[in-house]
């Protein structure tokens, strides 16, 4: 399936796809607002698109993201125990004073949260690390 786009890249039209914003992408993944912003600031996460000025996530670029982390730990969302856990809010006591209505805490996954969590430490190594070769790389060529 092709993309429209205008020519400053903008998105222009998406026939029959998903797309999320930032936050419904952080909720649909399962990680903390600061995971998912390290995420993207990293570029683990699928490229995000441009719509109205907005970025917005590819609902299937999203899931093939986190099937990929779950693969990487050999841990399949069909076959095995794990299967994410849906956010059920507490049921007051039946005698309790009604609480007053605040909005649903993003629920987290614990599982994704670390995985998030270890890609981050990852890219975070090779950055680290392909930093050193290349600071190397310059004092040789200076010294000598």
């Amino acid at each position: 399936m092709s993309i429209n786009t205008s020519s400053d890249g903008r998105l222009v039209h998406f026939p029959g796809k998903t797309v999320l914003s930032r936050q419904e992408a952080m909720h649909y993944l399962g990680v903390s607002r600061m995971a998912f912003l390290a995420l993207r600031t990293l570029r683990c996460t699928p490229r995000p698109r441009q719509l109205d000025g907005r970025s917005v996530y590819r609902e299937e670029e999203l899931e093939r993201f986190k099937t990929g982390l779950l693969q990487a730990v050999g841990v399949s969302q069909t076959d095995t125990p794990y299967q994410q856990t849906r956010h059920t809010p507490h049921l007051p006591p039946l005698q309790a004073q009604p609480a007053p209505q605040t909005p649903p805490a993003p629920h987290i996954d614990p599982l994704m949260q670390l995985l998030a969590r270890a890609a981050i430490r990852h890219r975070v190594v090779l950055l680290v690390l392909w930093g050193m070769v290349f600071v190397g790389g310059l004092c040789t060529l200076i010294l000598f």
